[in-house]
């Protein structure tokens, strides 16, 4: 089963809007969605926001649910100076960073499959005003919203960063420890610097649009994909 995890519930809704929903269900307070898939079905989770609530969500989904794959789907802040707003983030690395550093590679014909459907998706076509370019770049994932030029400097120098957020470091550690495939696909709202509010307050709408549609299409031709036929993370 495939398993996708989004942090806000624009997110949410702009993921699973194109799926059919067998059945909303909720862990505690957290709602997620049974959705039918072309290949079987799939979840789709709104985690919330940070660290313990990303944990709390895939350990509860590798608990419940026999899951093959899992992606965290969602907005970050850019990075490196070649992104832009609207652009498509596919792992290759994922950093995180918090009192024990840790960093995981993502398995690369997982990094290479999903990296060309999402160019396949996007063509050279508009989508909501942008024309998004996709990379293969390292997420770092910290426990705080970065609105500092001084830490994104940081990540970027020590990490080779192209974007950070909040949730893909701790569901990345989960899935390693489980055996389970991750990758994270991220969209880009703002720059992660003292305008970071406001640029995402401005962008999420037309982010997390562009981001739903791509993914759609990312997970139509997974249909061709073995989930259990995919190595998991390994530990870098």
């Amino acid at each position: 089963m495939l398993a996708i995890i989004c942090a806000t519930e624009i997110e949410y809704f702009n993921v699973k809007q194109y799926y059919e929903t067998k059945k909303v269900l909720f862990n505690v307070d957290k709602e997620y969605s049974l959705c039918r898939l072309h290949s079987g079905d799939c979840i789709v989770m709104l985690s919330d926001i940070g660290f313990e609530n990303a944990r709390k969500s895939i350990e509860f989904l590798l608990g419940k649910y026999d899951v093959q794959l899992v992606l965290s789907v969602g907005m970050a802040g850019g990075l490196n100076e070649s992104v832009a707003i609207g652009d498509i983030i596919i792992s290759n690395y994922i950093h995180l960073v918090s009192d024990e550093e840790k960093s995981y590679c993502i398995n690369e014909s997982i990094t290479n499959f999903l990296y060309q459907m999402a160019v396949n998706a996007i063509g050279n076509q508009k989508k909501r005003g942008f024309i998004p370019k996709v990379y293969k770049g390292s997420v770092i994932s910290v426990n705080e919203f970065i609105t500092s030029g001084r830490n994104t400097n940081c990540f970027d120098n020590t990490y080779n960063g192209w974007c950070v957020e909040m949730e893909s470091g701790v569901i990345a550690e989960a899935c390693r420890m489980a055996n389970v495939s991750f990758a994270a696909i991220k969209v880009i709202s703002d720059f992660a610097d003292e305008l970071a509010l406001e640029s995402i307050y401005k962008n999420q709408i037309k982010a997390t649009s562009i981001l739903g549609k791509v993914l759609f299409d990312i997970i139509y031709n997974l249909r061709y994909v073995d989930y259990k036929a995919i190595a998991g993370l390994v530990n870098r």
